[in-house]
């Protein structure tokens, strides 16, 4: 699911700024938007994955110290390199903007600056990293210290407050799409699996009502991105979020509940499951690779470049994984 939800981000990337010369690519760009939404899919499995840790270690001595030096040693290295190929690499290859400051970066802040507007200056979509580490920073807590009724209340409260935030900036013509706390429906959805799982309810028996779901919100989700004008529609804008977040809880959902049906047999196709493994490189490299591509390797021939580029950001982030990242994995070990 990572390495789809990878894919979804590199497709949208690439083809939303693809002139359409003909129909074809017209249709290519209506279906790549709905690339955007891998970033919700990525919040979804953050949001189980994370709380299913906490609830299982939260007895642990170490609760706190195990879960952030393991969360530490998988994100702040690449974060970080990636950072400093950025700024002090990247300019002697491309023209980039470095007149903004970069210091938000640097220290997470960097969706609040491009919700409010701040000048700032850096990789735009490292936005979601920041929403991800904000997440981490307070979830642990709620966890560790309600029972497990409560952490689920106040993961509705938080969804209540993400859509009045929403409401707020959507009135004072502020975007709401970066904003920690207006995005953090999409992770508290995943917490709610992890709770199923927690009370025995991810089986069988849930596999019909995650499927009914399934459907009914897809096809949801379907015609307002097709039919209507989103941008300009002020309700679609607080609600939908929590609309698509949905639709990728009951599809995991349905997944978990039988592992072994021939719809989740797909998502353990092993190239699948490379690219769940290698997908924060795939992530974070992928618009870096497309804008040297653009000045380089540019044709007239957007799939063979496409297809070029996105190769060349597997192999890219494969040496990344294996040569780097993995070497401050092994260390998470330590703090089982």
């Amino acid at each position: 699911m990572r390495g789809i939800a990878a894919l979804m981000v590199v497709f949208f990337h690439y083809f939303i700024d693809v002139h359409s010369s003909t129909l074809f690519l017209t249709l290519i760009k209506k279906i790549a938007v709905f690339g955007q939404t891998g970033v919700s899919l990525f919040f979804v499995l953050s949001g189980f994955l994370i709380t299913r840790i906490l609830l299982h270690s939260k007895e642990d001595n170490n609760y706190f110290k195990n879960f952030y030096a393991r969360r530490s040693f998988r994100i702040f290295p690449l974060y970080f390199l990636f950072l400093i190929l950025y700024f002090y690499v990247l300019p002697f290859l491309v023209e980039v903007n470095n007149n903004a400051p970069s210091w938000f970066y640097w220290v997470y802040l960097q969706n609040i600056a491009m919700t409010f507007n701040w000048d700032n200056n850096g990789p735009l979509h490292f936005w979601s990293l920041a929403v991800e580490e904000h997440f981490y920073l307070f979830w642990p807590l709620i966890v560790y210290f309600f029972d497990i009724n409560k952490i689920f209340l106040n993961g509705i409260i938080l969804i209540i407050i993400s859509c009045l935030l929403r409401f707020y900036l959507a009135d004072a013509n502020y975007e709401s799409f970066y904003f920690t706390f207006t995005r953090m429906d999409d992770l508290v959805l995943g917490t709610f699996l992890a709770i199923l799982e927690k009370k025995n309810f991810l089986g069988l028996r849930s596999k019909k009502i995650f499927a009914y779901a399934l459907v009914f919100l897809f096809i949801l989700n379907l015609v307002p991105w097709f039919f209507i004008d989103l941008i300009s529609h002020f309700w679609l804008q607080i609600f939908k979020y929590p609309l698509i977040a949905s639709f990728y809880f009951a599809l995991i959902g349905y997944l978990i509940s039988d592992s072994e049906s021939k719809t989740s047999t797909f998502f353990k196709f092993p190239w699948l499951r490379f690219s769940g493994k290698i997908s924060y490189g795939l992530y974070v490299y992928h618009p870096v690779v497309f804008l040297l591509g653009a000045k380089y390797l540019y044709h007239s021939y957007v799939f063979i470049d496409f297809s070029l580029l996105v190769l060349f950001t597997f192999i890219l982030s494969t040496l990344s994984f294996y040569i780097f990242e993995n070497q401050f994995i092994k260390l998470k070990r330590y703090f089982e």
